[in-house]
Formats: structure tokens, sequence, C-alpha cells
């Protein structure tokens, strides 16, 4: 057994060598199809009052009243007591406090959007009946099965947002109905509030942050039902950046043009260095996140192994996909324990020993374990063993020992693709694997294939494109600096 080394490092400081790669923005990555001979109306949309949301408002709310022929609406979804980000007393002091720094004009301590109005939802007491019809038919099917095509949105949105309130995919949603009925409502207040921006301001262009949580997933589909352009915000590539996209933060596809895109405007000795300096940096750390792999591994600790061939599966936690923005059609695998069960199932006990490297929860000490059920149906086979989530286990050690690594979109595949230290699969939608690989197995017939080949350490050109993408993708913030989390603007804390 080896012990748990719980050691947590300082962040190393992002390299200039990343930083002046980083763009700044530019007039067409925000440009808008809007040709008419009049003034562009942009509405920028704050859907939930914390900072990283309130500072996308605020870079977006500057950079376009600095343009010509244009008017900024900022409007605030912000505090409407639907949502989880903040608790009921935090929000009604955030409230109160907001409405007493506006009676002084000179505030040296807070910074305070200045939205132009909090629209009002038209016909709330059918919006309420329309949230207890929608709550009731989710209860009755004790699950998001078989929605219609026009629910298929809010469906989801409650569905990854209630996966990442409770850390898995696997949850009884009977429990929650009052939780149910809550962000079904936010859903259908913030579309109704939505509607009623696009109604008065005719917008050109909307802009609004993540996409993908209930509120900010309303106002996407209100906005794009009634035809008006769309830019969504999220995280960038290393903290103090953000990215913007047309479709979905969370559509592989789009990622994909993204890095194609990136790489054509490099050239392509630059691009490779590039990608090589990167995907040294993350053997140390995420840049995204800021965690430090090593922190809880046990250098050079394995499981118990024995003779047989060793077959590596690095997971991602599920609710990575369960926001995915692009449908996976069949007989494509369409999640990862499908597509390691199929994986386990085609391989001779005899011959391999599979083992099953369960994605760490970082930071966060869970008392249970909430995507245990996930995994269950692999414990039927005796060749199958898995490694826990607090495991100390070292995942580069298990690359090294390992004769086949397989992922389903882990950032361990292309790492360990950068360490040739053995052959790698690719088992599900990534935004570098190429469809014509013969090591992208994304189905059984495929998978079948693949084992009556030959096959060998892949090289490392082949994730270039996923170096580039991640070391160079994002915009700075310009206006608001970061400080431990926290949001200022000219050394204002945001409120």
């Amino acid at each position: 057994m080896c012990a748990k080394k719980n050691v947590w490092h300082d962040l190393p400081m992002l390299s200039d060598q990343f930083r002046r790669f980083i763009s700044t923005l530019r007039e067409q990555e925000l440009a808008f199809p809007c040709t008419k001979n009049h003034k562009h109306v942009i509405v920028v949309v704050n859907a939930y009052d914390v900072d990283l949301y309130q500072s996308w408002t605020i870079e977006m709310q500057e950079y376009f009243q600095n343009r010509k022929d244009v008017e900024v609406r900022t409007i605030d979804l912000g505090i409407t007591f639907f949502h989880k980000q903040r608790t009921f007393f935090r929000q009604c002091l955030t409230l109160i406090s907001r409405r007493v720094l506006r009676i002084f004009s000179k505030n040296k301590f807070r910074y305070l959007i200045d939205y132009d109005y909090k629209p009002r939802a038209d016909g709330r007491f059918f919006i309420v009946i329309e949230a207890f019809i929608s709550t009731c038919k989710i209860l009755k099917e004790n699950g998001f099965k078989s929605p219609k095509d026009s629910d298929m949105v809010k469906y989801r949105a409650i569905f990854s947002t209630l996966a990442t309130t409770f850390n898995t995919v696997e949850f009884n949603i009977r429990r929650h109905p009052l939780r149910l009925f809550v962000l079904n409502l936010a859903y259908e207040m913030s579309y109704a509030k939505t509607s009623r921006i696009e109604k008065e301001a005719k917008p050109c262009l909307l802009v609004v942050g993540n996409g993908r949580m209930v509120k900010a997933a309303a106002v996407v589909a209100s906005s794009r039902d009634k035809g008006t352009p769309v830019i969504i915000i999220e995280r960038g590539s290393f903290p103090g950046t953000f990215d913007l996209y047309r479709i979905s933060p969370h559509s592989i596809l789009e990622r994909r043009m993204q890095a194609q895109n990136l790489a054509l405007r490099l050239e392509a000795t630059n691009a490779s260095r590039i990608s090589s300096q990167y995907i040294e940096l993350r053997k140390e750390y995420d840049p995204i996140s800021g965690l430090k792999w090593h922190r809880n591994f046990k250098i050079g600790c394995l499981p118990d192994l024995d003779y047989r061939k060793l077959c590596v599966c690095f997971t991602s936690t599920e609710t990575e996909f369960a926001v995915f923005g692009d449908v996976i059609h069949k007989p494509e695998f369409q999640n990862q324990a499908e597509a390691f069960y199929a994986l386990a199932a085609t391989l001779n006990p005899n011959e391999w020993q599979v083992v099953i490297r369960r994605h760490p929860y970082g930071s966060k000490f869970l008392k249970k374990d909430p995507e245990s059920k996930l995994w269950e149906k692999l414990k039927i086979f005796q060749h199958v063993s898995f490694v826990g989530p607090s495991d100390p286990i070292d995942s580069y050690e298990l690359c090294r020992k390992a004769d086949l690594v397989a992922h389903f979109n882990s950032s361990m595949g292309p790492e360990a693709i950068a360490m040739q230290c053995c052959p790698v699969i690719t088992m599900g939608p990534t935004l570098w694997e190429k469809d014509d690989s013969k090591y992208f197995i994304n189905t059984k017939d495929k998978l079948i294939k693949f084992f009556g080949s030959d096959f060998g350490i892949r090289p490392v050109a082949d994730i270039e494109l996923w170096g580039i993408y991640w070391a160079t993708f994002g915009y700075k913030f310009e206006i608001v600096s970061w400080n431990k989390s926290k949001g200022f603007v000219h050394g204002k804390r945001i409120l």
C-alpha cells in the first residue's frame, strides 16, 4: 500500500513564451453579420452574480462601447434568487449593499456595473405553471428521457447544472423536486426576459457568459429562436484569459475548427515549438485550473500488477461529458463507461490486465464517491481493477508500465503520447484526433479491427494541434484584474 501524500505546491508563474501568444481582442473575432446602415445595438447579458460572469460582462461592455455606431445595453439577470451560485442570504446582502452604494456617486472601494435595466418577464403566472408542468414530467419519468426537440436545450441545461452540483450524472432526481422546480423556473424566466429584451431592443448581437448553466442557456436559446447572433464567453486557456464561442464552449467541433485556425496563423516551426513547450508545461500542472498534478501522487507508486500485459484506461469526470455541445451518433461509443466496457470485453483476460484510473476530484474532499455507480458494470470482469480518485497511484508511472493506454477525452491521452512510452488509443470525440487515424477507436468494429493489426508508439506530431490550442488560445482581460479569484476594476473589488 502507498501512503497518501497531501502536498500543495505554489503555482509556477506562466512563462513569457506563452503570454506573448495569448491574443488581445481583435475586431474580426467579435464581428457580427448585421450590414444595415444604422446604429448597431449590442446586448450584453450578465446571467449570474459572481465575479467571473460579471468580469466577462465588464470586458464586453467596455469593448463594444469604444466602437463606432454601436449602442451597448447591459442587462442584469444576476440576482433573481433562482440559482445556487451564492446562498440566499449572500444574495440579499449583495442586493442591499448595491442599493446603498449607488446612493454615493464616488465609491472608493467597490466597482458596480452600470446596468441599463433589469427586464421583467411577461406572463409570469403562466411561466410558473409551465415550470411546474415540466418538473412533473421529469419526475414522472424519473429522469431526462426522450424530451421533445423543443425541450432538448432546457433539459440538457438542467441536467448538466444538476450534474455539476452533485458531481455526478448518476443521481435520483425524485429526491430533489424543489431544486428541479427552481431550475425549471429559472430557465423559463430567463428565456422570457431575454425574449422581452430582444423585442424591445432588437439587437444585432447578444453576448452572454457560459451558455450552459440554466439561465445562460436560456439566454442563448431565446436568442437563437429569434435569429439573433450570439457570442458565448468562457474561461480561457490560462488564468486571466477568456475564450469566445459561436456554437458552444463544449462543442468539440467548434474547438477543432478554432485549433485548426490557430495552426494556420502560425508558421510550422513556431507551431511545433509552441506545442512542445506547452506539453512540457502540462507535465507539471494544469494551466486552466492551476492544479499541480503530482500534489496527491506518491512518485513511482503503482497498484499490484502481474505478468500479463497492462492496459490503462484514463477516465474524466463524467460531468464533463454531460455538457457536450455535440451529439454523439450511434454506433459510436456514447460515453467512456461504454467504451471501456467494450475494450475490456475485447481483451483476452489470460493475456491482459486492465486498470481503470479514475479521475481525481482535485481539491474536493468528498465523503461519498459520486460516480461509483458508473463503473459497476465493469466489475464483472476478473481482469479489470480500479484506481480510485483519491488513490496516490502515480499516473505517469502507470503510463511507463503500460502496454496500451486508452482514453475517451482525457488530457492523459495526449500526455501519454508525449511520453513516448506505449501505444495510445482515443475512444471518444476530441479536438485533436484525426477521424481517419487508426488509433481513433470509437466503435466496436474499429476496436476489433485495431487488435487485428500492428500498432506501436505514436509520433508526438499527432498531438501538435492539442498543444497549439491550449498553449495559445484565449484573450487577455484588459479591464479586470484578478487576485485570488476575486475581480478588481481600477483597484476596486467587483460587487
